[in-house]
């Protein structure tokens, strides 16, 4: 895979125009900047996005396992108190996330071998003002085979995946509700081949339902689709459903169910329709 040196210096220098544009705007009010600041919570992570930076592990059936493990850093942060109290947040992170899943050894007895390892990073600037969250990536995605390919019965042929994309998310926080909405501009695609050259929109909708049980616990409902230009927008959909913890994290962490239907979230199988449920936990780092 040829690093996208050029990709990066354009979003380097998108990220400091626009950290130069918060500070000469912020500068008439109460404004406060810190690089490498601690971890917050600016724009709360979309439980059902299967490409959402997170921490989970699913048992999903036909004996396999998806396994993610990624992280948005923080990287600047800048808070303007305005006269009338309200604060606005700007926050520039550096997003990484490996997607795995992971196959059975059922005819072995037990055990797991890695099937396929798909890896995500960018930069995300992030906003929030009241309960209003925005979110701009700039991102990197690729597909990379793993041994679970190699098995005898798999007879599976290498399909390259590497794009470019850029992300913007709108969600707002209700006392038992938070939506979303998003538009993803994918503008450099060297795989597949016949993707090469071309352009590609994204709508994306859903949100998040959530009733509390006590101060530990609630119940969650999730949803999320995607209507891809390149499958003549036919909607991806995902769910989820379960129990999410509270406690003295930002970020509550899930035991939920999922539901999948839709093109394969996987790079390299961008081309085969799906369907898979499973159960298991989620928490966003």
């Amino acid at each position: 895979m040829n690093f996208p040196w050029k990709f990066f210096k354009q979003v380097f220098l998108i990220s400091l125009f626009l950290l130069l544009f918060n500070a000469l705007v912020f500068a008439q009010g109460k404004w406060t900047s810190e690089f490498f600041p601690p971890k917050k919570v600016i724009f709360p992570g979309l439980v059902a996005d299967p490409w959402e930076t997170q921490a989970s592990i699913f048992a999903i059936n036909n004996y396999k396992q998806i396994g993610k493990i990624g992280s948005a850093i923080p990287l600047y942060r800048s808070t303007w108190t305005h006269p009338s109290q309200e604060i606005e947040i700007v926050q520039l992170d550096f997003d990484l996330l490996s997607y795995n899943l992971m196959r059975f050894r059922k005819a072995e007895g037990g055990g797991f071998d890695l099937d396929t390892s798909d890896t995500k990073f960018g930069l995300i600037l992030s906003y929030k003002k009241n309960q209003w969250h925005g979110r701009l990536g700039a991102e990197h995605i690729s597909a990379h085979l793993a041994d679970g390919q190699l098995w005898p019965m798999v007879k599976h042929a290498k399909q390259g995946y590497s794009r470019e994309f850029l992300q913007l998310n709108i969600s707002k926080s209700f006392a038992y509700a938070k939506p979303h909405i998003g538009i993803h501009s994918i503008f450099t695609s060297r795989h597949p081949k016949e993707y090469e050259n071309k352009h590609f929109i994204i709508f994306q909708g859903g949100g998040d339902l959530f009733y509390p049980l006590s101060k530990t616990f609630s119940l969650i409902t999730a949803a999320d689709w995607q209507a891809r230009q390149e499958y003549d927008f036919f909607i991806n959909q995902s769910y989820f459903a379960g129990i999410r913890i509270h406690g003295s994290y930002e970020e509550p962490a899930k035991f939920l169910f999922q539901y999948y239907r839709g093109y394969d979230p996987r790079g390299e199988f961008y081309d085969e329709k799906i369907h898979y449920w499973g159960i298991g936990f989620q928490y966003f780092i």
